[in-house]
């Protein structure tokens, strides 16, 4: 019997079975073993004392998820010893921490205080042994999985059986994050290979066993936007523009290799010139903005033509207000030139971010031509697939990490204040609203 009530993912009005649920389900049906609070391998006897009750709470006892509320703790203060025993499966992993975090109090036996400000509990954690200890196990374990799969990936082939191939790679995964203590468990990281390997992975396999590692295939193609934006949610294929003279290489799609990869290999000087020129043209416009909200009045649109405010109508304005030399208009001459020097200034910039692009672009196109099948395949495992993977699974940890942050503050927050020290409160409270209303002209 196995009870997987708890294990989904909401996803809108539905529960969804996860890749980590299916897989906990089958594996635990496999071995048949005792699993607290999940499965039970109930005997003939077993169900007959149940007299052929077949409800599972009969047989699973429930994982107890209640918040036990200490009377004596809200009285007197202190977080009792049992709130944290419940953290039991930190503890186990990072020893060392709990002494870190939470004191004994001198006169309260069995009752504790956190021995760090709950804003400094991350960096408490992060900073403890046991903890680093675990992460540079959850770490390593993954990068000795990479390691052992990596030549697998580079020896595949034209022809072979990506689903064959998948249930060898997620189970070694599995096995190696097992061997382990960390704060996520082997399932979850079994999860992470499971959900690229359904977004993108097994995409980019079936196309290796229909073409091989084939650099002529991956030639980029243009993307229409419009037809992108008006495409339907569900529908993630690209809409590709079949005839287009001017485009650049935001542009540009392709079925295995991302352009991104391309770029940040062959090209990572141009990439950053690009982003340094539109970080300072994005400078500037902010300055532009920044001077018609300190001189709204100078900028108003009754000063220019049909009352719009524009470059064109600006300049207008400016060569009139120079001509009649009004004196009420000489203090706001001074800023419309400013606001035109800015201008010129951000579409200079902006000519050369489009000088950048196209060159970029015309590299980028060159460089997939030139593409070796040694080089896609070495881009797609080492710049592509591992990197990913291993993003994700360190993604994981710091959920993991966030998980328990939120326990221990949960845990001290709920013994912050005595019942006392709350009374006080409310009754301070309750005198300030008093005196505020008597000055408003109300009694009660």
């Amino acid at each position: 019997m196995i009870d997987a009530k708890e294990d989904f993912k909401k996803d809108g009005a539905k529960n969804r079975l996860r890749e980590q649920d299916i897989k906990r389900i089958v594996d635990a049906w496999l071995a048949k073993e005792e699993i607290p609070h999940y499965a039970h391998l109930a005997s003939f006897d077993d169900i007959k004392k149940n007299k052929y009750n077949l409800n599972l709470s009969r047989y699973i006892t429930p994982r107890d998820k209640d918040i036990h509320q200490d009377i004596d703790a809200h009285l007197h203060g202190g977080i009792p010893a049992a709130d944290i025993e419940r953290l039991e499966s930190l503890w186990a992993i990072c020893p060392t921490l709990r002494q870190q975090l939470f004191a004994p109090m001198p006169q309260r036996k069995g009752f504790y205080s956190l021995s760090v400000p709950a804003e400094q509990v991350k960096e408490t954690i992060i900073a403890d042994s046991s903890y680093i200890h675990q992460s540079e196990d959850y770490r390593s374990s993954i990068a000795g999985w990479i390691d052992s799969v990596r030549p697998e990936w580079l020896a595949l082939v034209s022809g072979c059986k990506p689903k064959q191939l998948i249930p060898a790679w997620s189970q070694a995964l599995q096995d190696t994050a097992s061997q382990f203590h960390c704060l996520v468990d082997a399932y979850e990281v079994y999860d992470q290979l499971m959900n690229y390997w359904n977004e993108t992975m097994q995409d980019d396999l079936f196309l290796i066993a229909h073409s091989g590692w084939n650099a002529k295939a991956e030639a980029p193609q243009v993307v229409d936007k419009k037809a992108e934006n008006a495409k339907d949610e569900d529908d993630d294929t690209p809409k590709i523009m079949k005839t287009k003279d001017k485009f650049n290489y935001t542009e540009l799609v392709t079925d295995l290799l991302p352009v991104s990869i391309i770029i940040d290999e062959y090209f990572p000087k141009q990439k950053a010139a690009i982003k340094e020129r539109e970080e300072a043209r994005e400078e500037i416009l902010q300055l532009q903005a920044n001077l018609v909200a300190d001189y709204e009045e100078d900028f108003d649109e009754s000063f220019f033509d049909k009352q719009k405010f524009n470059k064109v109508n600006l300049k207008k304005a400016l060569a009139i207000a120079e001509k009649e030399k009004r004196d009420y208009m000489q203090s706001v001459i001074p800023h419309w030139k400013d606001w035109l020097k800015m201008d010129d200034s951000a579409a200079a910039i902006k000519k050369e971010i489009n000088n950048l692009i196209k060159q970029l672009t015309h590299d980028v196109m060159k460089r997939f031509a030139e593409l070796t099948e040694e080089e896609v395949k070495h881009l797609v495992v080492e710049r592509k697939w591992i990197p990913t993977i291993i993003g994700m699974c360190d993604s994981k940890m710091q959920d993991s990490l966030q998980a328990v942050i939120n326990d221990i503050i949960a845990t001290h927050d709920r013994y912050e204040y005595t019942l006392p020290q709350l009374e006080e409160a409310l009754s301070e409270d309750r005198v300030k609203v008093h005196d505020w209303l008597k000055k408003m002209g109300y009694t009660y």
